[in-house]
């Protein structure tokens, strides 16, 4: 539907002649802006999905539209850009939207502005049966630079006349030589913004070999977690949305587990210094994440107690949002501080140097795959003994050891899984994530039971807590505490299926040290 005009021929001889070879009705040439909209990661774009918003004299449009089919739009008249899913009015945007963006935040990611000159192909009824753009694209860049697409015609043809296009196109193509477009003008734009979709890389793009040196593979794991912060950063300091703390959390939280796991590959002093100063990133960040997660959550909450006590809760919602608001102050001042920064910048120009060897770091120049067998397989086998020594009356604190463990694990695996077969990590790194999501959600009601305990004591002492509401409050923990048992009788199944002898038997084959002499494992 989309065609490029040769450099050398002008939009005004193109529409001149087709005004003259076809019984065409002109319109009045305006200039247009269409703005692109993703989430910061760059969920639509991935999944091949446009949303955009196009003004013009006519007034302002949101649309949405794939790659593959862009004849096939929804569009909506809007006066303001919705900023996450549930600010739609449209139910349509919504169900289409909230599978990919979840919660995260439309941000604009490209501009572009084009003059547009409308052609309507009229037939001997008078009806339209074609609808004829001739543009001039350009990307608009930061200080007021631009990039020229290329003149583009784009044909837009109403159901039942498909011999009209396919008139006007086949003229096009001999007279003009124009030839379909091999992207259309968001992908151009996108290529001109550089490295937009590309930083948020996987850690495939890491390229960890089995016989690289581990002290460089685990440089690069580093780095590339560090990089994941560095990202994230701006957007939890403006607050866009949940997910740039979220991120920025994970990250934290993987620096931290792997720094436990290496030995001797960095010096011990260096592993202890950072690891001392991660715990406390991931400590004074700890607070705001806890805010978004209930506030997320906040809906499920009122759903699971009877209708008539949910609008009980909602003096819990506003005590929540404040606390959420004097969290964040707290947590910008934390990124903005020496201490974050000198952190971030000393870990960075550790990493980023040559690593002097001395007998401490034995393991430094060992082949990756060596010192990853070592590091799970010994994890993996703590792992069985300590879940196989829970029974139904083991204390709490031992499920949640297992858990942290359980994750620790899962971090490792996920960290080496392109050195290994990639079918039997996919099965392994699938079954430690089902014993972990029981784990997790017990863990979860845990702290879920203890925070509701706290917030209800707070807002007593604020003298924001009635009675109505106090009560909602200790019928949704008294609900919690039900759901945590629930929870825990599933328990022995799920690590029964973990354990299992297949898995064992996968394990065993990957990772234990010299399991095999010279083993090669397809």
């Amino acid at each position: 539907m989309e065609f490029s005009i040769p450099q050398n021929i002008r939009s005004e001889h193109i529409r001149k002649d087709l005004l003259n070879r076809f019984s065409l009705k002109p319109d009045k040439s305006t200039n247009e802006t269409r703005i692109y909209y993703d989430s910061f990661d760059w969920r639509l774009y991935r999944k091949k999905l446009k949303l955009f918003s196009e003004t013009s004299s006519e007034g302002r449009k949101l649309i949405f539209c794939s790659f593959s089919r862009p004849e096939i739009k929804r569009s909506i008249n809007i006066k303001e850009i919705p900023v996450f899913v549930s600010d739609f009015d449209s139910f349509i945007f919504r169900q289409k939207l909230a599978p990919v963006l979840d919660v995260r935040a439309l941000l604009p990611q490209l501009t572009i502005q084009s003059k547009v000159t409308r052609l309507r192909y009229l037939n001997k009824a008078n009806k339209i049966c074609l609808y004829i753009n001739i543009e001039n694209p350009r990307v608009i860049l930061s200080d007021n630079h631009y990039r020229l697409i290329g003149k583009r015609i784009k044909l837009i043809p109403v159901k039942g006349y498909t011999k009209t296009y396919e008139e006007v196109s086949s003229y096009l193509k001999e007279k003009f030589t124009v030839i379909p477009a091999a992207e259309d003008e968001y992908s151009v734009g996108v290529g001109f913004l550089g490295n937009a979709p590309e930083v948020f890389y996987s850690k495939q793009d890491l390229k960890l070999k089995a016989d690289m040196a581990s002290s460089d593979a685990l440089k690069r794991i580093f780095l590339w977690l560090l990089d994941t912060m560095k990202i994230n950063e701006g957007g939890i300091v403006r607050d866009i949305d949940a997910e740039f703390l979220h991120d920025f959390r994970v990250a934290v939280r993987k620096t931290r587990s792997l720094l436990g796991q290496i030995k001797h590959v960095f010096p011990v002093s260096i592993v202890e210094k950072y690891a001392d100063e991660f715990a406390w990133l991931g400590t004074v960040t700890g607070p705001a994440r806890d805010m978004h997660v209930y506030l997320h959550k906040f809906e499920d909450y009122q759903q699971s107690l009877p209708e008539n006590i949910r609008p009980q809760l909602e003096p819990l919602r506003d005590f929540l949002n404040r606390k959420k608001k004097s969290e964040h102050v707290e947590l910008v001042k934390h990124l903005q501080s020496t201490r974050y920064k000198k952190l971030i910048k000393n870990w960075g120009q550790f990493l980023s140097a040559p690593l002097e060897l001395t007998a401490e770091i034995y393991n430094a120049e060992k082949y990756l795959k060596r010192v990853a067998d070592k590091q799970i397989w010994k994890l993996y086998r703590r792992l069985l003994k300590q879940g196989s020594g829970i029974s139904d009356n083991s204390p709490d604190e031992e499920l949640h050891n297992l858990r942290i463990m359980g994750k620790k694990l899962r971090y490792l695996l996920e960290f080496y899984e392109n050195i290994y077969p990639h079918s039997k990590m996919k099965r392994m790194i699938g079954s430690i994530k089902q014993l972990q999501n029981v784990l997790g959600d017990f863990n979860d009601y845990c702290v879920q039971i203890e925070a509701l305990g706290h917030f209800e004591q707070q807002m007593s002492d604020e003298s924001v807590l009635s009675e109505d509401t106090r009560q909602a409050i200790d019928l949704l923990m008294d609900f919690f505490r039900n759901q945590q048992l629930a929870i825990r009788q599933h328990f022995s199944e799920r690590f029964i299926q973990f354990s299992d002898r297949q898995n064992r038997k996968i394990f065993k084959l990957l990772f234990k040290p010299d399991a095999i002499a010279g083993k090669v494992i397809h």
